[in-house]
């Protein structure tokens, strides 16, 4: 799963996951592939993944990649 947002004026865009995602026992991995130099980083919270940049108005795209804690083949995927 994966899209593209814009930051805000402050370097913020918050990305709300759909609800069938919320509660399951995964553990996600996110990758910001455009960050190009915009310092952004992100951070997955009860069914919210909300990124930050040092550059306002920049476009990021995302990747969730979610693995069962059991599936060593599918994390080593995801850390690509």
């Amino acid at each position: 799963m994966g899209g593209e947002v814009w930051m805000d004026e402050h370097g913020e865009a918050v990305v709300v996951l759909p609800d069938h995602l919320h509660g399951r026992e995964l553990e996600y991995d996110y990758r910001l592939p455009s960050a190009g130099g915009s310092g952004a980083t992100a951070e997955l919270v009860d069914g919210r993944l909300t990124i930050t940049s040092t550059a306002p108005h920049a476009k990021v795209a995302w990747r969730l990649v979610y693995c069962s804690p059991a599936d060593a083949a599918c994390k080593k995927r995801a850390e690509g």
